[in-house]
């Protein structure tokens, strides 16, 4: 488990900076969360592992949130491993995001919650080399992460949310050296 707290004397913020124009500004700012992980063995073969992450945040200066932090997130993992084989069942959730900094232009609109679910296997082939599948987002959900690296509010307008995909099949190998 992590606990922090950080008070930030030069943080930088995008805002805008009147007359409709953007820029960056250093303000004070306060952030403080937690990050919780964890992994426990039902049986010697089946095992649940979880993760939790949160951060609450404020500009001290200004009053208001800041913008482009993400809700209370994380995931739970069951997983099966006799032997050379796996299979896991893992949910990967959000809740909605309403702490949000409308002024600066970053966050135009809240964030719905959502949860997904995904399925995988594999197999090892090899000491060195393993075979894995799965589906990822099973029932086909439509969301999108608040805070998505594709895209941070600085193209287009903030409004449009980069959608995650839908249900997606994969495979892979993964060869250890």
């Amino acid at each position: 488990m992590v606990l922090f707290h950080d008070w930030v004397s030069d943080y930088i913020l995008r805002d805008k900076l009147g007359n409709n124009h953007e820029g960056y500004r250093n303000v004070s700012a306060r952030l403080w969360g937690a990050e919780l992980a964890g992994r426990y063995a039902l049986l010697d073969s089946l095992i649940l592992d979880g993760s939790l992450a949160y951060v609450h945040d404020r500009n001290t200066d200004d009053n208001r949130n800041l913008a482009q932090i993400p809700p209370l997130n994380g995931q739970i993992t069951l997983y099966y491993r006799p032997g050379v084989w796996h299979a896991g069942a893992r949910s990967r959730f959000s809740a909605r995001q309403s702490h949000i900094d409308t002024a600066s232009g970053l966050d135009t609109i809240k964030t719905p919650a959502w949860a997904v679910l995904d399925l995988y296997a594999g197999y090892q082939l090899h000491p060195q080399v393993e075979l894995r599948v799965g589906i990822d987002n099973l029932f086909d959900r439509d969301y999108a992460e608040h805070v998505n690296r594709a895209y941070s509010g600085m193209f287009g307008d903030p409004s449009d949310r980069v959608h995650e995909p839908g249900r997606t099949a994969w495979a892979k190998v993964n060869v250890s050296f």
